[in-house]
């Protein structure tokens, strides 16, 4: 009864159909990384329990803040825009992989190009050691590129993809709730289609100064008290194979002057936080650490006050949120529950919480 007269029939039925029609992809939308995240967790949490997450039709209701994530996406790209020019700036002319001293590293990406599966499939296809291989990694092709003014058509060799790659700057940021633990926004890279690498939880790095905390929090608990006083010069802490004496920022091994513990930790002073790590021990900072929340191996050594152990982004702000929650651990989440296509709840998530370090 939708269509009434013969002559509307017959001018409808001569339209052509439009299909708009999109296939679902995980490179595009909101939250790219996250998406990525989570289904590996739910493959697993499907296994377990003989459903299968693509055809069940299952509900999962995530911790995530739409408005947060679009704001912390935004902010992303905003910042790693400038950060990237500065960084082109800087190498400009030069190639940007060094060792620890500031020495181009010889045949970088030649040793790159074999962790890759073109690589493999041409040694594959071709033999190691044979010069087809060589030859097809630096054909040029068409191909298309990430690039921070939008993506660009460009003749690429796979060497050149790697080349023009390498140079890219790429980071990860995550915000929770630290009393829920609920995640509300994780941005796990700068674009998720040219760079599958989750910066969050995936990769680690060296966390430097924002370790700090560890040490002071360690010797908060073993007694001393934020107005203790100490004097801004650096120690000399015997090592294997020698001496150690961190300098400051500023590159000098201290002032002289006096700084209370609060007034050390705001000023990032590394001798003063060396001097704490001496006394209060590298295994109870360890310790300290772990409690708080951080759940990869750290070296009990003297350097571990400066953040020279690799932690991620995931655990750096799970474990900073203990501070903010009166000193209990919530552990960082991101699931709240689970429906089948019907509605019924088959799975709640309750977050971890527990006593980590005293509230003082």
């Amino acid at each position: 009864g939708y269509i009434k007269t013969q002559e509307e029939y017959d001018s409808i039925k001569a339209m052509p159909i439009e299909l708009k029609y999109n296939v679902e992809n995980q490179n595009e939308g909101i939250a790219t990384y996250f998406r990525s995240v989570i289904q590996n967790d739910l493959i697993a949490w499907c296994k377990e329990r003989n459903i299968d997450l693509w055809e069940s039709g299952l509900k999962i209701y995530t911790t995530l803040d739409s408005r947060m994530q679009q704001y912390a996406e935004e902010a992303m790209e905003e910042s790693m825009k400038v950060q990237q020019k500065a960084f082109d700036t800087h190498w400009q002319g030069k190639n940007p992989w060094i060792d620890e001293n500031w020495r181009e590293i010889k045949g970088y990406l030649q040793s790159k190009i074999k962790q890759t599966d073109t690589y493999k499939n041409l040694v594959a296809k071709y033999g190691a050691g044979d010069d087809s291989v060589n030859i097809m990694l630096n054909l040029k092709k068409r191909m298309t590129v990430f690039s921070w003014d939008g993506e660009r058509d460009t003749l690429f060799s796979s060497m050149d993809s790697l080349n023009y790659y390498k140079r890219f700057l790429n980071c990860g940021f995550m915000s929770m709730d630290p009393t829920s633990g609920a995640i509300k926004a994780w941005v796990g890279g700068i674009n998720h289609k040219y760079f599958k690498y989750d910066h969050v939880r995936q990769g680690k790095r060296q966390p430097g100064s924002s370790f700090k905390p560890f040490v002071y929090g360690t010797a908060i608990e073993q007694g001393y008290n934020p107005c203790q006083k100490f004097q801004d010069v650096s120690p000399t802490i015997k090592v294997p194979g020698g001496t150690w004496s961190p300098p400051n920022a500023e590159g000098d091994r201290g002032s002289g002057a006096l700084f209370t513990m609060r007034q050390a930790m705001a000023r990032s002073l590394n001798s003063i936080t060396a001097q704490l790590i001496q006394k209060v021990g590298p295994e109870n900072v360890v310790n300290f650490a772990k409690s708080a929340g951080i759940a990869s191996p750290l070296d009990a050594v003297p350097a571990l006050c400066l953040g020279v152990s690799d932690v991620s982004l995931y655990e750096m702000v799970g474990a900073y949120s203990t501070f903010v929650n009166s000193g209990i651990h919530t552990e960082p989440f991101y699931i709240t529950r689970i429906e089948d296509k019907n509605g019924n709840v088959i799975q709640n998530f309750v977050p971890k919480t527990r006593q980590a370090i005293t509230e003082q």
